[in-house]
């Protein structure tokens, strides 16, 4: 999962958030995956004046930055987590109170040096002319604690459907934003030139988004825009 993000080339290749809707990214198909890379932000370039505030592993010093890093730079990923699911057979209506269970497994699977609050302190992240409260606003990140200290967190939700003669699947589709940090070295130094130094992810919101079949073998699968609501 990790591996995903340390490759630039990958992730540049996403559509960009400021021209897909997140909605639209959402699946068509009632698919069983833990994370979906869905779209990317703009690349966010940190000034040269604020790289002494990057902890970053492979150069630990200023004199190791500025020999051999041409820049380092921040995105944004947006990515698609399945929370939960309710399945409601045909002739069935439903009407009740669903508890979601968000979770996040990126804090365990990375090393403390390759964490985004290690790299970048997190202390500062509501603190103007700091790299982290740069990040912070260019990428609307309400708080730096979700996913952060935490693995998971509840919400709870009505859930109201009129009976149909297809079954349904109503599934919960989390998008976390995993803000990633990358160093470009200058040419001669070790390939590829771009890589990762470390990441976090933020919960963001939460899709219903209902799959309705229209045959026996749950084969075809119809969506529409009313069948995609944005919790919360």
């Amino acid at each position: 999962m990790i591996d995903d993000y340390r490759d630039w080339a990958k992730i540049e290749r996403l559509p960009l958030a400021s021209e897909t809707a997140i909605r639209s990214l959402l699946p068509e198909k009632n698919i069983f995956s833990n994370d979906i890379l869905a779209s990317r932000s703009e690349k966010l370039e940190i000034p040269r004046s604020q790289w002494n505030e990057i902890q970053d592993p492979k150069l630990p010093d200023a004199y190791a930055k500025q020999t051999a890093v041409d820049a380092y730079f921040s995105a944004c990923v947006y990515v698609m987590r399945r929370s939960g699911m309710l399945s409601i057979a045909a002739q069935q209506s439903i009407d009740k109170t669903e508890t979601i269970l968000h979770t996040s497994s990126m804090r365990q699977s990375t090393t403390q040096t390759e964490r985004l609050d290690t790299a970048l302190d997190a202390s500062k992240f509501t603190e103007g002319g700091s790299v982290m409260a740069h990040i912070g606003a260019a990428f609307e990140l309400t708080t730096v604690t979700e996913y952060a200290t935490e693995e998971s967190r509840t919400s709870m939700v009505e859930i109201r459907y009129e009976q149909c003669e297809n079954d349904r699947d109503v599934v919960f589709w989390d998008v976390a934003k995993v803000v990633v940090l990358y160093r470009v070295l200058k040419p001669g130094f070790e390939t590829p030139l771009t890589s990762m130094v470390a990441l976090g992810d933020f919960y963001h919101e939460t899709y219903q988004k209902t799959y309705t079949y229209m045959d026996a073998n749950h084969d075809i699968v119809a969506v529409c825009d009313d069948d995609v609501r944005l919790l919360g």
